[in-house]
């Protein structure tokens, strides 16, 4: 059965995950990118109107602001969603790990299978690359994504079964 802080434990561990991977930061980057290309080509455009080095130096310092400042921007408002889903947990997590909602994840020799409210999935030990242990949560994280999981559902000998599966 879920807790009272299982979504929130849950979210937070899902959160640290996505922010110490590349992905939020290669999206900020490509979105300041857009404005930033824009100022290129006007710039670009006004310097074969009239060309001074002293404007040219502006042009190109006015540029890396502009793409400091939104890729900035862009994180700021990432942080803040992501602070929203770390204080009440995200809106995904809270569909199936209410409070009292029932969660069991069973290890078999191949896979973990996980039953919430909203389905059962299977996950496959070989697509594990690298477990994350935390105080109450223990992530599973492979190439494509990853599975949290309370500490209750994870006792040390499944998290063994894990690194260690049976051929």
């Amino acid at each position: 059965m879920a807790g009272p802080e299982t979504a929130v434990r849950i979210s937070r561990t899902e959160l640290s995950i996505k922010w110490h991977q590349p992905g939020i930061w290669l999206i900020a980057a490509g979105v300041a990118l857009a404005p930033t290309l824009v100022l290129i080509i006007k710039t670009t455009a006004a310097a074969h109107r009239e060309y001074s080095p002293i404007g040219h130096i502006w042009s190109i310092a006015g540029i890396v602001l502009l793409y400091v400042v939104v890729f900035g921007l862009v994180l700021a408002l990432f942080a803040l969603f992501s602070r929203t889903d770390a204080q009440r947990g995200s809106n995904r997590v809270r569909a199936y790990a209410f409070p009292g909602a029932a969660m069991q994840a069973r290890y078999t020799s191949n896979y973990i299978e996980v039953t919430t409210v909203t389905g059962i999935a299977h996950h496959p030990y070989e697509a594990i690359k690298h477990i994350r242990i935390a105080d109450h949560t223990v992530a599973f994280i492979n190439r494509t994504g990853y599975l949290v999981l309370p500490r209750e559902l994870t006792p040390d000998r499944a998290i063994a079964t894990v690194r260690n599966p049976m051929p």
